[in-house]
Protein backbone atom coordinates (compact mmCIF):
# COMPACT_ATOMS: atom_id res chain seq x y z
CA UNK A 1 0.00 0.00 0.00
CA UNK A 2 1.29 3.46 -1.32
CA UNK A 3 -0.61 6.83 0.05
CA UNK A 4 0.36 9.48 -2.36
CA UNK A 5 0.70 13.40 -0.48
CA UNK A 6 1.62 16.24 -2.71
CA UNK A 7 2.51 19.12 -0.75
CA UNK A 8 3.63 22.68 -1.92
CA UNK A 9 4.24 25.29 0.86
CA UNK A 10 2.20 23.46 3.68
CA UNK A 11 4.31 24.13 6.54
CA UNK A 12 1.24 24.59 8.61
CA UNK A 13 -0.42 21.97 8.46
CA UNK A 14 1.54 18.57 7.18
CA UNK A 15 3.14 17.61 10.56
CA UNK A 16 -0.20 16.61 11.66
CA UNK A 17 -1.65 15.27 8.17
CA UNK A 18 1.08 12.68 7.92
CA UNK A 19 1.03 12.02 12.08
CA UNK A 20 -2.36 10.70 11.16
CA UNK A 21 -1.33 8.72 8.20
CA UNK A 22 1.24 7.02 10.47
CA UNK A 23 -1.20 6.40 12.70
CA UNK A 24 -3.11 3.74 10.96
CA UNK A 25 -4.29 0.73 11.95
CA UNK A 26 -3.53 -0.62 8.87
CA UNK A 27 0.51 -0.38 8.97
CA UNK A 28 1.95 -2.18 5.81
CA UNK A 29 2.39 1.81 4.17
CA UNK A 30 4.69 3.46 2.23
CA UNK A 31 3.72 6.96 2.57
CA UNK A 32 4.93 9.07 -1.04
CA UNK A 33 5.65 12.69 -0.27
CA UNK A 34 6.39 14.35 -3.34
CA UNK A 35 7.33 18.13 -2.80
CA UNK A 36 6.66 20.78 -4.85
CA UNK A 37 9.81 23.06 -5.01
CA UNK A 38 8.14 24.59 -1.65
CA UNK A 39 9.66 27.83 -0.21
CA UNK A 40 8.77 27.67 3.27
CA UNK A 41 9.55 24.63 6.17
CA UNK A 42 7.87 22.20 4.27
CA UNK A 43 10.94 20.28 3.30
CA UNK A 44 12.95 19.89 6.55
CA UNK A 45 9.32 18.79 8.48
CA UNK A 46 8.90 15.54 6.34
CA UNK A 47 12.13 15.63 6.52
CA UNK A 48 11.97 15.51 10.44
CA UNK A 49 9.46 13.25 10.27
CA UNK A 50 10.87 10.34 7.75
CA UNK A 51 14.08 10.44 9.75
CA UNK A 52 12.35 9.10 12.74
CA UNK A 53 9.92 6.14 10.33
CA UNK A 54 11.63 4.30 7.61
CA UNK A 55 7.60 4.10 6.01
CA UNK A 56 8.07 7.71 4.82
CA UNK A 57 9.81 8.53 1.08
CA UNK A 58 10.28 12.14 -0.17
CA UNK A 59 10.53 13.03 -3.81
CA UNK A 60 10.70 16.63 -4.80
CA UNK A 61 10.10 18.59 -7.86
CA UNK A 62 13.48 20.82 -8.95
CA UNK A 63 10.64 23.94 -9.45
CA UNK A 64 7.14 24.23 -8.86
CA UNK A 65 5.34 21.98 -11.05
CA UNK A 66 1.46 22.16 -9.98
CA UNK A 67 -0.49 20.04 -8.33
CA UNK A 68 -1.81 18.32 -11.57
CA UNK A 69 1.82 17.49 -12.48
CA UNK A 70 2.74 16.20 -8.91
CA UNK A 71 -0.44 14.27 -8.71
CA UNK A 72 0.38 12.20 -12.28
CA UNK A 73 3.88 12.21 -10.97
CA UNK A 74 3.42 10.40 -7.92
CA UNK A 75 1.17 7.72 -9.70
CA UNK A 76 3.93 7.08 -11.82
CA UNK A 77 6.53 6.47 -8.79
CA UNK A 78 4.02 4.11 -7.15
CA UNK A 79 4.66 0.53 -7.74
CA UNK A 80 2.40 -1.30 -5.31
CA UNK A 81 -0.77 -3.35 -5.91
CA UNK A 82 -2.56 -0.39 -3.95
CA UNK A 83 -2.81 3.42 -3.95
CA UNK A 84 -4.31 5.73 -1.52
CA UNK A 85 -4.42 9.29 -1.98
CA UNK A 86 -4.02 11.86 0.57
CA UNK A 87 -3.85 15.96 0.57
CA UNK A 88 -1.60 17.52 2.55
CA UNK A 89 -3.99 19.81 5.03
CA UNK A 90 -6.36 16.99 5.85
CA UNK A 91 -6.66 14.13 8.43
CA UNK A 92 -7.12 10.56 8.43
CA UNK A 93 -9.60 8.75 10.41
CA UNK A 94 -6.83 5.99 12.21
CA UNK A 95 -8.59 3.25 10.56
CA UNK A 96 -9.15 4.80 6.80
CA UNK A 97 -6.96 2.35 5.33
CA UNK A 98 -8.00 -0.77 6.93
CA UNK A 99 -11.59 -0.23 6.35
CA UNK A 100 -11.14 1.26 2.77
CA UNK A 101 -9.47 -2.11 1.39
CA UNK A 102 -11.66 -4.57 3.86
CA UNK A 103 -14.70 -2.69 1.81
CA UNK A 104 -12.74 -2.90 -1.58
CA UNK A 105 -12.05 -6.38 -1.53
CA UNK A 106 -15.53 -7.38 0.03
CA UNK A 107 -17.33 -5.73 -2.83
CA UNK A 108 -14.64 -6.34 -5.65
CA UNK A 109 -14.05 -2.98 -6.81
CA UNK A 110 -11.62 -1.03 -8.31
CA UNK A 111 -11.31 2.04 -6.60
CA UNK A 112 -13.76 3.44 -2.86
CA UNK A 113 -13.76 6.94 -1.63
CA UNK A 114 -15.96 7.50 1.93
CA UNK A 115 -17.71 9.99 3.60
CA UNK A 116 -16.13 12.33 5.35
CA UNK A 117 -16.68 16.02 7.82
CA UNK A 118 -15.49 18.98 6.91
CA UNK A 119 -14.25 20.95 9.25
CA UNK A 120 -12.24 24.94 9.60
CA UNK A 121 -13.81 27.78 8.42
CA UNK A 122 -17.10 25.59 7.77
CA UNK A 123 -18.16 22.61 8.98
CA UNK A 124 -20.17 19.93 7.44
CA UNK A 125 -20.49 16.57 7.43
CA UNK A 126 -21.12 14.52 3.79
CA UNK A 127 -22.26 10.93 3.31
CA UNK A 128 -21.71 10.46 -0.77
CA UNK A 129 -24.03 7.33 -2.48
CA UNK A 130 -22.29 4.26 -1.29
CA UNK A 131 -22.81 1.89 -4.43
CA UNK A 132 -21.61 2.43 -8.19
CA UNK A 133 -24.34 3.17 -9.96
CA UNK A 134 -25.90 5.83 -8.00
CA UNK A 135 -22.46 7.28 -7.57
CA UNK A 136 -22.72 7.21 -11.53
CA UNK A 137 -25.88 8.78 -11.75
CA UNK A 138 -25.18 11.83 -9.31
CA UNK A 139 -21.82 12.57 -10.64
CA UNK A 140 -24.32 13.84 -14.01
CA UNK A 141 -24.80 16.28 -11.46
CA UNK A 142 -22.05 16.98 -9.32
CA UNK A 143 -18.53 15.31 -7.93
CA UNK A 144 -19.87 12.71 -5.15
CA UNK A 145 -15.69 11.49 -5.19
CA UNK A 146 -13.42 13.10 -1.82
CA UNK A 147 -10.14 13.19 -3.77
CA UNK A 148 -8.49 12.36 -0.59
CA UNK A 149 -10.37 9.70 0.09
CA UNK A 150 -9.84 7.75 -2.83
CA UNK A 151 -8.00 4.04 -2.64
CA UNK A 152 -7.70 2.36 -5.67
CA UNK A 153 -6.71 -0.97 -6.78
CA UNK A 154 -4.39 -1.18 -9.89
CA UNK A 155 -4.85 -5.00 -11.13
CA UNK A 156 -8.36 -3.42 -11.57
CA UNK A 157 -7.51 0.26 -12.74
CA UNK A 158 -4.80 1.50 -15.31
CA UNK A 159 -3.00 4.04 -13.38
CA UNK A 160 -3.00 5.65 -16.94
CA UNK A 161 -6.76 5.94 -16.17
CA UNK A 162 -5.71 8.07 -13.49
CA UNK A 163 -4.01 10.63 -15.21
CA UNK A 164 -5.81 14.10 -14.19
CA UNK A 165 -6.14 16.30 -17.33
CA UNK A 166 -5.10 19.71 -17.21
CA UNK A 167 -7.23 20.72 -19.76
CA UNK A 168 -10.13 20.64 -17.10
CA UNK A 169 -7.75 22.13 -14.10
CA UNK A 170 -10.35 23.34 -11.64
CA UNK A 171 -12.21 19.78 -12.17
CA UNK A 172 -9.48 18.01 -13.14
CA UNK A 173 -10.48 15.68 -10.52
CA UNK A 174 -13.82 15.00 -11.46
CA UNK A 175 -12.95 14.70 -15.03
CA UNK A 176 -10.54 12.09 -13.97
CA UNK A 177 -13.32 9.80 -11.55
CA UNK A 178 -16.12 10.34 -14.00
CA UNK A 179 -14.42 8.82 -16.75
CA UNK A 180 -12.79 6.38 -14.68
CA UNK A 181 -16.53 5.07 -13.47
CA UNK A 182 -16.48 3.67 -17.13
CA UNK A 183 -13.50 1.71 -16.00
CA UNK A 184 -14.16 0.03 -13.04
CA UNK A 185 -16.31 -0.70 -10.21
CA UNK A 186 -16.82 1.99 -7.15
CA UNK A 187 -17.76 2.28 -4.30
CA UNK A 188 -18.02 4.37 -1.34
CA UNK A 189 -17.54 3.68 2.71
CA UNK A 190 -20.36 5.24 4.22
CA UNK A 191 -18.55 6.07 7.59
CA UNK A 192 -16.43 9.27 8.09
CA UNK A 193 -12.76 8.32 7.61
CA UNK A 194 -11.50 11.84 6.51
CA UNK A 195 -11.38 15.22 8.00
CA UNK A 196 -11.50 17.50 5.40
CA UNK A 197 -9.79 20.77 5.94
CA UNK A 198 -11.95 24.17 4.34
CA UNK A 199 -9.38 26.95 3.70
CA UNK A 200 -9.46 30.32 1.40
CA UNK A 201 -6.31 29.23 -0.23
CA UNK A 202 -7.30 25.44 -1.56
CA UNK A 203 -7.88 25.25 -5.21
CA UNK A 204 -11.48 24.24 -4.58
CA UNK A 205 -12.03 27.79 -2.91
CA UNK A 206 -10.25 29.82 -5.17
CA UNK A 207 -10.42 30.57 -8.64
CA UNK A 208 -14.27 29.32 -8.36
CA UNK A 209 -14.88 30.68 -12.24
CA UNK A 210 -12.25 28.32 -13.53
CA UNK A 211 -13.27 25.42 -11.29
CA UNK A 212 -16.95 25.99 -12.65
CA UNK A 213 -16.34 26.35 -16.46
CA UNK A 214 -14.18 23.15 -16.47
CA UNK A 215 -16.88 21.11 -14.79
CA UNK A 216 -19.57 22.11 -17.10
CA UNK A 217 -17.55 21.41 -19.71
CA UNK A 218 -17.40 17.93 -18.49
CA UNK A 219 -21.04 17.31 -17.90
CA UNK A 220 -21.85 19.18 -21.72
CA UNK A 221 -19.44 15.79 -23.07
CA UNK A 222 -20.65 13.41 -20.69
CA UNK A 223 -24.52 14.56 -21.82
CA UNK A 224 -23.49 15.19 -25.47
CA UNK A 225 -22.34 11.30 -24.92
CA UNK A 226 -25.56 10.08 -23.70
CA UNK A 227 -27.55 11.99 -26.10
CA UNK A 228 -28.94 14.14 -23.01
CA UNK A 229 -29.91 17.61 -23.45
CA UNK A 230 -27.27 19.72 -21.94
CA UNK A 231 -28.70 23.87 -21.11
CA UNK A 232 -25.45 25.51 -19.71
CA UNK A 233 -27.30 28.12 -17.70
CA UNK A 234 -30.39 25.48 -16.53
CA UNK A 235 -27.57 23.44 -14.98
CA UNK A 236 -25.54 25.71 -13.03
CA UNK A 237 -28.46 26.98 -11.34
CA UNK A 238 -29.34 23.30 -10.12
CA UNK A 239 -25.62 22.53 -9.21
CA UNK A 240 -24.95 25.99 -7.51
CA UNK A 241 -28.05 27.27 -6.41
CA UNK A 242 -27.20 29.43 -3.53
CA UNK A 243 -25.00 31.40 -6.34
CA UNK A 244 -27.76 31.67 -9.14
CA UNK A 245 -31.03 31.01 -8.16
CA UNK A 246 -31.86 33.48 -5.54
CA UNK A 247 -31.46 36.36 -8.63
CA UNK A 248 -33.44 33.88 -11.28
CA UNK A 249 -35.99 35.71 -12.85
CA UNK A 250 -39.49 33.93 -13.12
CA UNK A 251 -39.09 34.31 -16.65
CA UNK A 252 -35.83 32.47 -16.51
CA UNK A 253 -37.58 30.05 -14.26
CA UNK A 254 -40.03 28.98 -16.61
CA UNK A 255 -37.00 28.50 -19.60
CA UNK A 256 -35.30 26.09 -16.47
CA UNK A 257 -38.84 23.68 -15.95
CA UNK A 258 -39.14 23.48 -19.92
CA UNK A 259 -35.46 22.27 -20.16
CA UNK A 260 -36.27 20.27 -16.83
CA UNK A 261 -39.00 18.96 -18.64
CA UNK A 262 -37.22 17.86 -21.83
CA UNK A 263 -34.12 15.98 -19.61
CA UNK A 264 -36.63 14.46 -17.57
CA UNK A 265 -38.20 12.72 -20.68
CA UNK A 266 -34.67 11.68 -22.06
CA UNK A 267 -33.42 10.42 -18.75
CA UNK A 268 -36.73 8.29 -18.81
CA UNK A 269 -36.30 6.89 -21.97
CA UNK A 270 -31.82 6.50 -21.62
CA UNK A 271 -30.27 3.36 -20.39
CA UNK A 272 -28.42 5.14 -17.48
CA UNK A 273 -27.73 2.66 -14.51
CA UNK A 274 -29.87 4.22 -11.81
CA UNK A 275 -31.44 6.21 -13.95
CA UNK A 276 -33.97 7.46 -11.05
CA UNK A 277 -31.36 8.38 -8.72
CA UNK A 278 -30.64 10.67 -11.62
CA UNK A 279 -34.09 12.05 -12.31
CA UNK A 280 -34.67 11.81 -8.06
CA UNK A 281 -31.25 14.17 -7.60
CA UNK A 282 -32.36 16.92 -10.45
CA UNK A 283 -35.99 16.40 -9.35
CA UNK A 284 -34.44 17.89 -5.50
CA UNK A 285 -32.51 20.62 -6.99
CA UNK A 286 -35.37 21.62 -9.18
CA UNK A 287 -37.91 22.18 -6.03
CA UNK A 288 -35.10 23.67 -4.00
CA UNK A 289 -34.91 26.60 -7.16
CA UNK A 290 -38.96 26.13 -6.93
CA UNK A 291 -39.40 27.17 -3.15
CA UNK A 292 -37.91 30.77 -4.17
CA UNK A 293 -40.82 31.34 -6.09
CA UNK A 294 -43.90 30.41 -3.64
CA UNK A 295 -47.06 29.47 -4.79
CA UNK A 296 -45.88 30.50 -8.63
CA UNK A 297 -43.21 27.80 -7.93
CA UNK A 298 -45.67 25.48 -7.02
CA UNK A 299 -47.85 26.04 -10.08
CA UNK A 300 -44.68 26.17 -12.65
CA UNK A 301 -43.54 22.75 -10.99
CA UNK A 302 -46.54 21.14 -11.78
CA UNK A 303 -46.93 22.30 -15.15
CA UNK A 304 -43.16 20.92 -15.74
CA UNK A 305 -42.74 18.23 -13.59
CA UNK A 306 -45.75 17.23 -13.48
CA UNK A 307 -48.32 15.61 -10.09
CA UNK A 308 -47.17 12.30 -10.87
CA UNK A 309 -43.23 13.51 -9.88
CA UNK A 310 -44.63 15.81 -7.19
CA UNK A 311 -46.74 12.86 -5.40
CA UNK A 312 -43.62 10.61 -6.31
CA UNK A 313 -41.01 12.65 -3.99
CA UNK A 314 -41.08 12.81 -0.43
CA UNK A 315 -43.89 13.31 1.84
CA UNK A 316 -45.75 12.92 -1.38
CA UNK A 317 -44.51 16.52 -1.82
CA UNK A 318 -46.14 17.69 0.75
CA UNK A 319 -43.20 19.20 2.97
CA UNK A 320 -41.99 21.61 -0.78
CA UNK A 321 -46.21 22.45 -1.63
CA UNK A 322 -46.47 23.78 2.37
CA UNK A 323 -42.93 25.32 2.09
CA UNK A 324 -43.44 27.17 -1.60
CA UNK A 325 -46.88 28.26 0.26
CA UNK A 326 -45.99 29.23 3.67
CA UNK A 327 -42.61 29.84 4.27
CA UNK A 328 -40.35 32.52 3.22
Amino acid sequence: MQICLPVYNGEQHIRETVETLLSQTYENIEILILDDASSDGTLEIVQELAATDGRIRIERNTQNQGILFSRNKLFDLCSERYIALADADDLYHERRIEDQLHYLKQHQLGMVSCAYEAFGERSYKITPPEYHNDIQANMLLFNVILNPGVLLDRTKVSVQHCYVDPEYRGAADYDCWIKLLNKTRVGCVPSSLVKYRVHAAQESTGNFERQKEAHLRVLAREYRALSLPFNRDALQTLIWPRLYADTLSLEDFKKLGSFLKGLFAEVDKSQIPAKNTLSFALDIRYKGVARRHGVKGVLLYLKYAGLKRLLSGRKMGMSFVYDCLFRK
